[in-house]
């Protein structure tokens, strides 16, 4: 079954962002994934992403940028950083080999854990989520956190940490205000995709290129 398949290859592999932070993974199915939400500040070519704590040029600025949750730094230690979608569609966020994971990705993975319906509780961490963190068996060691999000409207304030996590989805060209992103909730197993503003600062998550 997929659950006796899951092989958790993170106690001795790790990959190594430009930042130096490693990252524990996870093969889940034929597929080999982070097991922890990215938090790089640079993309690979060299480039420093900007860190925006104003609340101005996060909701209103097409380039790439970055921030942690409340504007606080200790979220880099304890956390992960959260991106813009401009971030993202640069291509050159992971590490070499490696990509922000796409629509046709999460539709793989989802699919092995059983469908829409109780793949988020086969994803989500057992930990730090609010109550009722619904759960379901066997894991995935995909090890998603409530993150919460930046907005993109409302003065670029904070929301929802502890409930909700968003991950970018990779692989969109388009000249749209508005592209892909997954949403995982505490409440229930679900997953849910939808079509959100590029400006919201949400987390990434990378796939292997195999």
């Amino acid at each position: 079954t997929y659950g006796e398949e899951v092989l958790f290859m993170s106690l001795y592999q790790t990959i190594t962002d430009i930042d130096g932070n490693q990252y524990q993974i996870v093969k889940i199915g034929d597929q080999i994934w982070m097991a922890e939400d990215l938090r790089v500040t640079k993309l690979r070519d060299g480039t420093k992403i900007t860190k925006s704590l104003d609340n101005y040029t996060w909701i209103n600025s097409t380039n790439p940028l970055y921030c942690y949750y409340g504007n606080d730094d200790f979220e880099s230690v304890i956390g992960a950083a959260m991106y813009n979608y401009y971030t993202v569609s640069t291509g050159q966020l992971c590490p070499s080999g490696w990509r922000v994971a796409n629509g046709f990705d999460y539709d793989i993975l989802v699919t092995y854990l059983g469908g829409i319906d109780v793949a988020g509780g086969k994803l989500k961490a057992n930990y730090s989520w609010s109550s009722p963190n619904n759960l379901l068996s066997p894991k995935s060691y995909f090890e998603a956190l409530p993150r919460g999000y930046r907005y993109a409207a409302y003065s670029g304030i904070f929301n929802e940490k502890t409930t909700v996590t968003y991950y970018w989805l990779g692989g969109s060209n388009s000249t749209s205000l508005s592209t892909g992103a997954m949403q995982i909730r505490y409440q229930n197993t679900s997953v849910y995709f939808g079509t959100y503003n590029k400006n919201l600062g949400f987390s990434v998550r990378c796939i292997y290129n195999q």
